[in-house]
Formats: C-alpha cells, sequence, structure tokens
C-alpha cells in the first residue's frame, strides 16, 4: 500500500453474486473469496436464466432487487456492503421494458399535466420577475422556458423580491408586496416550504403575525416531514397509475409547482420503453433506489465530479464482475491478478489515438487519450507507445510488445489482435456493443476478445452507450496507477452513469501497481486529486 494512503474497499465490504442455476458460479465465487478473503455467508444465489445472456425487464424487477435487498437486510449486511460482484453465469444485460396496457393512458395523463404544469411555470414565473422589477426597476429578468431555466429565473426573482421587501418601510405597500411575495411562494414552493422561510430570521420581520411564528415553523416541518414519508412510502410501491395519481396529488397540493413539473418528468420516464435496455451490473448499483425512471440513465453519485446529491438519495453500490468466455478465463483473471499484485504490473502503456481535432464529442474524448500519453511521457520511466492517426494497432511483429495498459478506439466489434499483454494487463476499447456476449462463438467483440488474450480487467457495453458514457482514459488510468485505489475504486470513481450500458470485468480488490506505482499524488492534475483517499492521520498506518 502507498504511505500514508488508505484504501476505502476490503474484503468485508463485498458480496458476492451467482446463478443458483450454474454451479460453476458459485465454485467461482467461493475460490474469490478464498483467495481474498471475503468473510463466510457472502454468496447471494439467485435464479437467473442461463445459458441467455440478457434476462427480462421485468424478471429483474420482480425476483433480483428483492432477493439480493432480503439477503443483505437478512444478514445485517445492508449498511456494510458497498461492493457486488456478479460471476460467471449471471445475465450479462436487462432486456428493454414491455409496455404495459395501461401505459397509452398514463403517458397521455401526465404529458397533459406537464405541459398544464409548464405553462403555470411559466406564468408564476414572469408574475416573480414582474414584482421584483417593481420593487427594483433595474432588475433584468432572465430568459429560456425549460425547466432549468425557470427554475433560475424564479430563484432570480424571489430573491431580490425577499431582498427589496427587506428594504422597505413598514406599511400598507409592503404589506401588499409581502402578501404577493406569500402567493408565489406557495405557488412555486409550496406550503411548508413558505411557512419554514416565512418564520426564518430575516422574513419574519415583514412577515404577518401568524404566518411568522416558531410554532407554525414547527408545525410547517412536522408536516413537510408527514406529506415527504407519506411520498417516499408510495414511491416505494409498485408502479400503478392509482400510486402516480396519488403521488400527483399530494406534491401538487403541498410541495409546489417545481417538484410538481419533476415529479411529472420522472412519471412520464417511468412509463417509457425505448432504451430502457441496461447492463446488468450497472442497473444493479441502484439497489437501494426505489421506481426510478429506467429511461437511458442516472448520474452516477460516486463519481468524483459529482458534487451535488439531492438529500435523502439512496446509495449507490459499486459493482464488478468476475467473468470470460469460460469457466477457465475467470480463475486466471483472479490468480493473475493476486499474481500481478503482489509483484508489480510491468509493460508499457499502447495507447491508440484518432487525431481528432475539435470540440465536438469525438474529438473530447480523443484529447483524454492524447492527456494520458503526454501524462505518462512527462512523470513517469514507462515506455508509452502512442499511435494517434485513423489507424489502428495492428497485428505482426511490429505490434506493441508486453503491453501493461492499453487505451484505443475505434473498431466496432472487431476485436484487432495486435498486442502481447503482460500478466496482470488493464486495458478497454472504446466502442459501441463489446460487450454484447461473451459466449457466442466466434464472438468479435473488444471484451471477449481482450479477455483471451490475457488482459484482466476491463470494460465495455452492453449495447449503445453513447460516447460520454465511458471514463475518460486520463481519469481512470492514473487513478489506476497511483497505486492508491482499487480496480472497483476507480472504476466507480470515473464512471459517469448507472443504470445504463457499461460493466467494468477484473477483480475488484485488484490494485495492479501496489508495488512501484508509477505516479504520485501530487503528478496528477489538481482535480483529478480529490478522487484518491486523503492521507491518514500522521502517526497512524493501515
Amino acid at each position: 500500500m502507498a504511505p500514508g494512503r488508505t484504501a476505502a474497499l476490503e474484503p468485508d465490504q463485498i458480496a458476492l453474486v451467482v446463478n443458483a442455476n450454474v454451479p460453476a458460479s458459485r465454485e467461482l465465487a467461493e475460490f474469490y473469496a478464498q483467495k481474498r478473503g471475503v468473510p463466510a455467508g457472502r454468496i447471494v444465489a439467485l435464479d437467473l436464466p442461463f445459458p441467455d445472456e440478457e434476462m427480462p425487464f421485468a424478471r429483474y424487477d420482480q425476483t433480483v432487487v428483492p432477493a439480493v435487498r432480503s439477503f443483505l437486510r437478512d444478514n445485517r449486511l445492508n449498511n456494510k456492503v458497498t461492493c457486488l460482484v456478479t460471476f460467471w453465469g449471471v445475465p450479462l444485460r436487462i432486456g428493454r421494458r414491455v409496455p404495459a396496457p395501461s401505459d397509452a393512458e398514463q403517458l397521455q395523463i401526465v404529458q397533459a399535466e406537464m405541459d398544464s404544469a409548464r405553462r403555470d411555470l411559466g406564468a408564476a414565473t414572469e408574475q416573480a420577475e414582474a414584482l421584483a422589477k417593481e420593487l427594483r426597476p433595474d432588475f433584468a429578468p432572465g430568459h429560456g422556458n425549460e425547466h432549468p431555466q425557470l427554475a433560475k429565473r424564479a430563484g432570480d426573482a424571489l430573491s431580490e423580491v425577499a431582498t427589496s421587501v427587506l428594504s422597505m418601510p413598514p406599511g400598507p405597500e409592503r404589506d401588499r408586496a409581502v402578501g404577493r411575495m406569500i402567493m408565489l411562494f406557495d405557488k412555486l414552493l409550496g406550503d411548508a416550504d413558505t411557512a419554514q422561510r416565512l418564520a426564518g430570521p430575516e422574513l419574519a420581520r415583514v412577515a404577518p403575525p401568524d404566518a411568522a411564528t416558531p410554532q407554525r415553523a414547527a408545525r410547517a416541518r412536522e408536516q413537510a416531514a408527514e406529506w415527504g414519508g407519506q411520498l417516499k412510502a408510495l414511491g416505494a410501491r409498485p408502479p400503478s397509475p392509482q400510486t402516480f395519481a396519488a403521488m400527483r396529488t399530494l406534491v401538487r397540493d403541498h410541495f409546489g409547482l417545481f417538484r410538481y413539473y419533476e415529479l411529472l418528468a420522472v412519471q412520464l420516464a417511468s412509463s417509457e420503453s425505448k432504451e430502457t435496455e441496461s447492463a446488468f451490473d450497472s442497473e444493479l448499483a441502484l439497489l437501494w433506489w426505489d421506481n426510478y425512471p429506467r429511461y437511458r440513465w442516472q448520474t452516477n453519485t460516486l463519481n468524483f465530479k459529482t458534487t451535488s446529491v439531492p438529500p435523502g438519495t439512496p446509495p449507490t453500490l459499486m459493482v464488478m464482475r468476475l467473468d470470460g468466455p469460460t469457466e477457465q478465463s475467470v480463475d486466471r483473471i483472479i490468480l493473475s491478478s493476486i499474481k500481478a499484485e503482489k509483484e508489480g504490473l510491468k509493460g508499457q502503456a499502447a495507447l491508440d489515438g484518432r487525431g481528432r481535432k475539435g470540440d465536438d464529442g469525438y474529438a473530447r474524448y480523443d484529447s483524454t487519450i492524447r492527456r494520458l500519453a503526454e501524462l505518462l511521457q512527462s512523470k513517469t520511466t514507462m515506455r508509452v507507445t502512442f499511435e494517434d492517426t485513423e489507424a489502428l494497432f495492428q497485428p505482426g511483429p511490429a505490434g506493441p510488445k508486453g503491453v501493461a495498459i492499453y487505451c484505443g478506439w475505434y473498431s466496432l466489434r472487431n476485436y484487432v489482435p495486435a498486442f502481447t499483454f503482460s500478466e496482470g494487463a488493464v486495458g478497454f476499447h472504446v466502442a459501441s456493443s463489446e460487450l454484447v456476449s461473451l459466449r457466442t462463438p466466434n464472438e468479435r467483440g473488444w471484451v471477449h476478445g481482450l479477455i483471451n488474450d490475457g488482459v484482466v480487467a476491463t470494460l465495455g457495453p452492453v449495447g449503445e452507450p453513447y460516447l460520454h458514457a465511458f471514463p475518460a482514459a486520463d481519469e481512470f488510468f492514473p487513478l489506476l496507477m497511483t497505486g492508491d485505489l482499487t480496480l472497483a475504486e476507480v472504476y466507480w470513481k470515473t464512471n459517469p452513469l448507472t443504470s445504463w450500458m457499461n460493466t467494468c470485468i477484473g477483480d475488484p480488490l485488484y490494485r495492479p501497481y501496489k508495488v512501484n506505482p508509477p505516479l504520485k499524488a501530487s503528478d496528477l492534475p489538481e482535480p483529478l486529486r480529490a478522487a484518491l483517499p486523503k492521507p491518514a492521520p500522521s502517526g497512524t498506518t493501515k
């Protein structure tokens, strides 16, 4: 371990997920637990399809989530386990949601409510801006009618109104302004929020006496907590038109137009079927989330760039996978990772850029590979082979040898075996659908090919992920090469999305550069250093 630093993930924070219908799945989990010191009683056996690599959307919700939750709760592990590991035999992906007969009607209802709420939000925002300008003539209203723009416009206007009324002398004019302000607070933010604001130390000076008492604020807090509890209980129920209608009534009556519009957006997404397929592991990361929208993705709250997580958001779990084309490939991944970790991963970096320049998404990702090459060339003694044209590394005598680190793109589902990998190598190829299958005969995906050729840690998508779903090369690899973090922590600190397409295969506890790390924390750009564990207090070790 790097001196003076601590790793967050330990074996006793891990539970292992296997397919109860595949004996080899449990055998591999038991082997891993024995090799890595995972405590006994940590294997979750699920009734899953096999050899299919996809499972139905509804079956995942009805069987996987309740079974894993129950296992963790019954064994008092729900507050201890932060990482789940899926094994050979567990499906790779969850299929697209099949629409229910009631979905079309539900979509119509919610869409109509959204249209109405958007109009009401726009009108209330304009009223707030008009009042702000009336109280301070040089106030400049904002622009835009999308929800985030309206939220900023209304927030700016209400802040200006509150500031202005606080500076007004007592009298009928101030009372009228305060009355209009309260009406807008109620409409946009809800009655409980309004009562608490009016009882605050500043607005209590100008609010009507019966609206500004500590007793009323206390009652408002109690009511808000009660309504919030009711909303949480409704959200935990299986989705249904009746449950959705009850949630809409509760939020519309008590939480204001902004929260109401946000709820409608969630309900609209919950009724979608397109782009609801996902990687099994990426969905499992949200085990503790209830009835979240499955259309496209959720922001990964574990990512080091995620700075704002709403209060009450359930935890996100790290999920990793020990899998491969065969049972033997999983066995090799485990043993090679342990050996490389003990001896130190040796070898060169092979980085395959595309020479893209500009500000489009392709050029932005390409620049992360270029920056990684520059960092390794300037801060390490590692040999770096950097190809920066549209051409790919090719098989043959000139192909990179002794490759410890690989990142490149873009050869769609057409693995090019151009490398000789060091034992314990880590690498991934940025392209769509590279993990559609691991076991299909003549599979050409890059995840299959890299594992077959000796890579022990890789990642890839089970469908079309869009480019922004991949960890940036100049974030993933530098964190790994400090030796301060396990593979699971590196992936989950740099993976942007959950409930989406990417899966990371490898030993979650693997630290390939635990011995002789090529990079120090001080070598990393300042924003990236924040992703590393903080130094242990002076005089302590772990």
